[in-house]
């Protein structure tokens, strides 16, 4: 042993090797001593409670949170198993909060003669962005093909309707979509690691986005009842038309705020936010919110091709405020009121 810092010449020797490797490298002797702690695995667990000279136990003791488990599990058995090469990855929670993923292997430490098995080397590489773009393309991936069944049920069902005569009311259709898109929604948000940004659910932003697309409406609705009154005005055959159809209030009008909440969440947070994810380019954004507005175009085919039209229009503008703002409810504002002036200014299905 080397009578200044209690390390055998072999440990030395292996150091001096080992340093400058870029993987991190922890190094235990038979007795679960960490002889050895390369520079680059110090900045990867970014934990100082690591240190040469003591037990690793003492460092695992330290670590309360019991996120860190399994990464220590590991290390403790490729320390009770030195005749065994170990492999996996491993999830690591740094000090201050920070996840991270890492690859590991365990190698025999041998002396400078290669004859003596000496302990144990910890080999791990932080693979921390690769195991994310991983998920989430797995995970798009999920939410594409559940949309794509979603699209092939409606088809059917819309195929079914059109077959019967048409004989259930257009909005009995509209409700349906909603329930699909709920079930299909709530599944995403239940069994994928996709946080509640990533949906557009998240209330960050919201007062700022309210505020702004609720003066945006108003206005857009002044504007409308002002061409309504010159129309009533200036031309005979719409003199008798009312200002607004309240006559025409329905139960479907009534739970029509659940129906922009799942309509936005489903073709903004899930749709857009998830074709956005997966595809690569400067392009990406254009061509999630293209596609999105299409989706959900298709899904109003018993409307008609020109509701189809003006969704597909308004959809996309709303697509562009969304990549602004990266939250739904705002949104809302807008989809709620201008959807229902169709009805109320318009009469378009009164």
């Amino acid at each position: 042993m080397d009578s200044e810092k209690g390390v055998s010449k072999d440990f030395k020797y292996l150091s001096r090797i080992m340093r400058d490797i870029t993987d991190g490298l922890i190094v235990l002797d038979t007795e679960g001593t960490v002889v050895f702690v390369n520079p680059s695995a110090l900045k990867i667990l970014d934990n100082p409670a690591l240190v040469e000279g003591k037990k690793y136990i003492e460092f695992m003791v330290t670590d309360r949170t019991g996120e860190n488990d399994a990464f220590h599990q590991y290390v403790l058995d490729c320390a009770g198993d030195k005749n065994k090469n170990h492999e996996g990855i491993l999830h690591y929670s740094c000090p201050d909060g920070e996840k991270r993923v890492f690859r590991m292997i365990s190698s025999y430490a041998y002396n400078e003669e290669m004859t003596e098995n000496i302990g144990v080397i910890l080999q791990f590489s932080d693979v921390t962005e690769v195991a994310k773009a991983h998920q989430k393309h797995v995970e798009t991936t999920v939410v594409l093909v559940a949309l794509l069944a979603m699209l092939s049920i409606w088809n059917l069902i819309f195929g079914i309707w059109e077959f019967r005569g048409r004989a259930m009311p257009g909005y009995r259709m509209t409700q349906l979509i909603e329930v699909m898109g709920a079930i299909v929604s709530f599944l995403v948000y239940k069994k994928t690691s996709i946080t509640k940004e990533d949906l557009g659910i998240s209330f960050k932003g919201t007062g700022r986005a309210v505020l702004t697309n609720g003066l945006f409406t108003a206005l857009i609705l002044l504007g409308m009842i002002a061409v309504k009154l010159v129309l009533r005005n200036t031309s005979p055959n719409a003199s008798s038309l009312p200002i607004f159809y309240f006559g025409s209030w329905g139960i479907s009008d009534t739970v029509y705020p659940i129906t922009v909440i799942v309509q936005e969440f489903l073709t903004r947070g899930v749709v857009q936010g998830s074709v956005k994810r997966i595809l690569p380019g400067k392009h990406a954004v254009l061509i999630s919110i293209i596609l999105s507005s299409l989706f959900f175009c298709a899904l109003h085919i018993h409307l008609g091709l020109g509701f189809m039209i003006g969704s597909f229009l308004l959809l996309s503008v709303f697509g562009v405020i969304y990549e602004r703002q990266k939250t739904i409810w705002g949104l809302c504002i807008p989809h709620y009121f201008l959807g229902l002036s169709l009805k109320l200014i318009w009469g378009i299905g009164a």
